[in-house]
């Protein structure tokens, strides 16, 4: 019995590039031309070297043609000599070379297959030579001694048409025979192989998924999209993950990946742009970003300091107020209605054990102080915190909070000579209000904000002027491309902390540390924190971002990121729904906020509730319904649709309804003018 055979192929099965295509690659190389010092090589030699393939393809008769024979075309395009065209193939060859990674396992099952007594024959249909091939797989480790390379170009045959199996089997079956072929692509390496008699194994964890082909299909002028799948689909491959957990690290891989890394560098090339010396990743969800900061770090930014900085609304505000109103209680305090009182207090810098005395004449006695207060009794407790006998206990609050916090600031470097930048998702202005007025009270140079998206719920007659950019959408200057899906919980979930929110600053010796809420990580860990985490930095090493670009390049893929996120977030698959509907969110805020899942299924009761007063069920502010809905029982979904239907149908009658009604009114209008007149 001869040797047997396994032919395998080469790109997508062993070997992956960090860009999402081929065709990426001479676009990336006319880049390179372009910074050699001619305007407007980029685009035009990419065009004339798509266009010399098609002419050597067709005249090849449909088969990969070799590389050689494309560069005499765009030489012969391009009036270049044949050395310049011999110099720029080089290029070609070597800039490939580059961005090709081998799949990981791959090297171990190659080893597996030639340990079990099969030689490894390689087939690729491809312009490059079969030693171009061999040197790749080689210096990756996939290579074997006695392993065979047959590129495209040179048989004169190609997979995709079928006629390259039977080349390699009429030359391999003389030493041994083949018995199998391993590949990626469905048609051309398993239908195809299964026509010529090879038992085929399709592989095609390479293959990009929806979301990555996704991204690069709109405009790429600058091959950002090309460069964000490529990197998704190595995070994929690098990370590894079962059951549940394949789902948090591909969306993690296609979605969350793109969306934050691209913001990242975006906040560090405006940072530069604008001559700051320190960037300041904003507690909490600045700890992911962080982290992806010094992955992204551009060439021009590596004097640049980067540090993540532990601040929030709630140990910040109070330190920044300018005297006791309810105006600025009102500013301090957001988001407390489902604080309770003591929480309130404490916000505030006041413990209830030093009040108790004006406390009780509020009537808040221990049971009060543990509940979350009505509209009334909370107004009543703002009141006297401005006029009555809370007055003096907050003032001595906000004179010790605002020392630490400065102290605090110093320490940490935000308060240099020169001027910083602080990097956050969102928000209504708030705390960047409050570190601007505590930059610029020590003479500090007001910072600036750099926002993932500026969202403006409540107004605040200083908030527009603050220094602020927002790479997705800024709702205050009516400019971007929108906020995602999911708006700040989807952003929540992407970037999760490690650590509980922090509550205020305490002295610990010399220095001011933060006290941060008590955190328990061990149900993040159970749904997946770790995978996430992994993925993220995986992404972050294996983005290749665009040589020569300046800061606009993120702008590039602004609406292909949103429309991933989109995607994710309306139409999430099942798997999806699972694993991200599991997610711990902390839906509240301050102390009394507890974790419940991000979309947990309905239950019969609440739809039943929902149906009799004619609606949807509606949940809080973060529910993410469409993967409730997914993970619901389809009886149950069936019955939502049937309430969607409904509803849509009333609606389009009260519309009509409210039509029909301006439109009596007017006729109405008409005919008393006509009778008066």
């Amino acid at each position: 019995m001869g040797t047997r055979v396994v032919t395998v192929d080469v790109f997508d099965t062993v070997l992956v590039r960090s860009v999402a295509s081929p065709e990426a690659v001479p676009a990336m190389l006319g880049r390179l031309l372009e910074q050699d010092g001619t305007p407007g090589e980029a685009a035009a030699f990419a065009e004339t070297r798509q266009r010399a393939a098609d002419r050597a393809w067709r005249r090849c008769g449909g088969v990969d043609p070799p590389l050689a024979a494309i560069y005499t075309e765009v030489a012969a395009a391009r009036r270049w000599t044949a050395e310049r065209a011999r110099a720029v193939l080089e290029r070609e060859i070597d800039l490939e070379g580059r961005l090709l990674h081998p799949v990981p396992g791959m090297v171990e099952r190659l080893a597996r297959l030639r340990a079990d007594g099969h030689r490894i024959a390689f087939l690729s249909d491809t312009s490059h030579a079969s030693s171009t091939l061999r040197r790749w797989l080689d210096e990756r480790g996939l290579l074997g001694a006695d392993d065979r390379v047959y590129a495209s170009c040179e048989l004169g045959a190609s997979k995709r048409r079928g006629d390259a199996f039977a080349a390699v089997v009429a030359v391999e079956n003389r030493d041994g025979e083949v018995v199998r072929h391993l590949g990626n692509d469905a048609f051309a390496d398993v239908r195809r192989a299964a026509e010529a008699g090879l038992a085929a194994t399709h592989l095609p964890a390479a293959n990009l998924t929806g979301d990555e082909r996704r991204l690069v299909a709109g405009r790429d002028a600058h091959g950002l999209a090309q460069a964000l799948a490529g990197a998704a689909r190595l995070a994929r491959l690098r990370t590894p993950a079962e059951g549940r957990q394949r789902a948090v690290r591909d969306v993690t891989a296609d979605v969350a990946g793109p969306l934050l890394a691209t913001f990242t560098r975006w906040s560090l090339e405006r940072a530069v742009e604008r001559e700051v010396r320190s960037v300041f990743f904003l507690a909490r969800e600045g700890q992911v970003l962080h982290r992806l900061a010094d992955h992204l770090r551009p060439a021009d930014a590596a004097e640049l300091s980067l540090r993540y900085l532990h601040v929030s609304r709630q140990s910040l505000n109070v330190a920044a107020m300018d005297g006791v109103s309810r105006a600025e209680l009102s500013w301090v305090l957001t988001h407390v209605e489902t604080n309770t009182v003591g929480t309130i207090l404490r916000r505030l810098g006041l413990e209830p054990a030093a009040v108790a005395a004006p406390l009780r004449r509020l009537d808040l006695d221990a049971e009060a102080l543990a509940s979350v207060p009505d509209e009334d009794r909370r107004e009543a407790l703002l009141d006297d915190l401005v006029d009555g006998g809370l007055r003096p206990a907050l003032d001595a609050a906000v004179a010790v909070r605002r020392a630490r916090v400065r102290r605090h600031l110093e320490q940490q470097g935000v308060l240099p000579d020169g001027p910083v930048a602080f990097v956050d998702t969102t928000g209504t202005g708030s705390q960047q209000l409050a570190l601007t007025r505590l930059c610029t009270a020590v003479g500090a140079p007001a910072p600036l904000h750099l926002l993932l998206y500026r969202r403006r719920l409540r107004p605040h007659p200083l908030l527009d002027a603050l220094p602020v950019e927002a790479w997705l959408e800024d709702e205050v200057r009516q400019l971007g491309v929108g906020r995602p899906p999911g708006g700040s919980a989807l952003i929540e979930v992407f970037c999760t902390a490690d650590h509980g929110t922090v509550l205020d600053y305490r002295d610990e010796g010399e220095q001011v540390v933060p006290v941060l809420a008590e955190h328990d990580p061990t149900a993040l860990e159970r749904w997946g924190a770790t995978t996430q985490r992994r993925t993220l930095d995986a992404f972050a090493q294996a983005l290749e971002w665009p040589e020569g670009r300046a800061v606009a390049s993120a702008d590039d893929v602004r609406e292909a990121v949103v429309d991933v996120a989109r995607r994710f977030w309306e139409r999430p698959t099942p798997g999806e729904a699972d694993a991200w509907g599991r997610f711990p969110f902390e839906g509240a805020s301050g102390a009394d906020g507890a974790a419940g899942e991000l979309a947990s299924p309905y239950g019969w009761g609440e739809v039943v509730q929902a149906a009799r007063a004619g609606g949807l069920p509606s949940r809080t502010w973060f529910g993410w319904r469409a993967g409730a809905e997914a993970r619901t029982t389809p009886g149950l979904r069936r019955v939502l649709a049937l309430l969607r239907l409904a509803k849509h149908r009333r609606d389009h009658l009260d519309r009509l309804h409210a039509r029909t009604r301006r439109l009596r009114t007017r006729l109405a209008r008409g005919s008393k003018a006509s009778a008066q007149k």
